[in-house]
């Protein structure tokens, strides 16, 4: 049966703050880094108390693989994400540090090992410590079998499977985040009233229904988001994984020997220089290292090559260089439309006063009867001629 996440284990620190505190320097120094070298350093100084802390949660029943979701307190739940955290940072080593870090007494032997860890070492734990989340995530029933066969491995020709676990991975960071935000906001909030009852001389009851809602709600987005998210660094690190193991130093032996076979074949004269080596010439042109014959070119042909050339360069400038010549100036170009304005006006202007005109010598009746006449006309080719179907316009568009 596991308990609250509560118990003392070192200089009066409990599980939980500890988890608490190595989880912040997570955020902070490693996701918050830099550059690449504070995080490589920052990540191998973290695993190892993590590793610790996470055998100790072990030992000591902090979590159980026994119990229900519901039954699960939320310090457990938060405590979950701990081989996430670990996996991610073994995720995080590019190879052994090129110059040994100084090791203080109390970490000889886990500071020392994670120096010295290759590449592929660290893939290799990172996977583990994703299988060990993935266990504990099937335990809580926060995802099934069926949903980590279909997202952890790579498949190249199914793409929609990499475009929903993208998609997937989105919407549950947005709903991370809303958590942060509101556990963010309700910390704030307390912490104020807090100094405000102080003031006053009383004290905050320690009982938060809303507060201890949203810590548990967070705790549940985060595990979620994880799985998903370790889903697809499982894609990325597992091929990177396969070639790293493909480049052993056997295989690099190997292929090392292979090419000094091929070239002592090449010496023998057993294979085709051309097919191995190359020359780049000037220009930059790539040709066979070995001798080849070359035809020599007499002065008719170097005319036609010139000539050639020259036409080439001619039917270059008139369709791509000297194209659209341009016919009139800036000037004149204004002034003609200048002109054309001019006479648009003119001619609204014109319409205008014969239509004032026309309602003059119609008078008030004249024009409802003329208005009247059209409205008429239209009604009667309306009918004549029926819409067809509805477009952006009307149905008469």
């Amino acid at each position: 049966m596991s308990t609250d996440g509560s118990e003392v284990i070192d200089d009066n620190k409990t599980v939980r703050s500890l988890f608490n505190g190595l989880a912040q320097r997570y955020k902070d120094t490693v996701l918050k880094s830099e550059t690449s070298i504070e995080q490589d350093e920052n990540s191998r100084s973290l695993i190892p108390h993590l590793e610790k802390l996470w055998y100790m949660m072990g030992a000591m029943g902090v979590v159980s693989p026994n119990e229900q979701l519901d039954d699960i307190s939320t310090n457990a739940l938060e405590l979950l994400w701990t081989p996430y955290i670990i996996a991610d940072l073994y995720q995080r080593l590019q190879g052994p540090m090129p110059t040994p870090a100084p090791v203080t007494p109390g970490e000889t032997n886990e500071v020392a090992g994670a120096a010295g860890m290759t590449r592929e070492e660290a893939l290799s734990r990172s996977h583990h410590w994703y299988d060990v989340f993935f266990r504990w995530a099937q335990d809580c029933e926060l995802v099934d079998e069926r949903t980590l066969d279909t997202y952890r491995t790579f498949r190249a020709d199914n793409r929609t499977q990499r475009v929903e676990l993208s998609r997937k991975r989105r919407e549950l960071e947005v709903v991370l985040l809303q958590y942060e935000d509101k556990v963010e906001y309700l910390q704030a909030k307390r912490k104020r009233m807090k100094e405000l009852m102080a003031e006053d001389g009383d004290e905050i009851s320690e009982s938060n229904g809303d507060e201890e809602e949203a810590l548990r709600g967070r705790a549940l987005a985060r595990l979620r988001w994880s799985v998903y998210e370790a889903c697809h660094h499982l894609q990325l690190s597992a091929r990177e994984l396969e070639m790293l193991t493909a480049l052993s130093p056997e295989r690099r032996q190997e292929i090392a020997n292979n090419h000094q076979r091929t070239l002592d074949a090449v010496r023998r004269g057993e294979l085709s220089l051309g097919r191995h080596t190359y020359t780049i010439l000037p220009g930059g042109l790539v040709a066979p290292g070995g001798p080849f014959p070359v035809d020599r070119i007499n002065s008719t042909v170097m005319s036609a090559i010139a000539s050639q050339e020259s036409f080439r360069q001619k039917v270059v400038e008139e369709l791509m260089i000297n194209r659209n010549n341009p016919t009139m100036t800036l000037a004149e170009f204004a002034d003609a439309e200048m002109a054309d304005v001019q006479r648009r006006m003119e001619a609204n202007a014109d319409a205008q006063r014969l239509q004032q005109e026309e309602d003059e010598l119609l008078g008030p009746e004249g024009v409802e009867e003329r208005q009247r006449k059209r409205d008429s006309a239209l009604a009667d080719w309306k009918d004549d001629h029926p819409p067809i179907g509805q477009t952006a316009r009307g149905n008469y568009a």
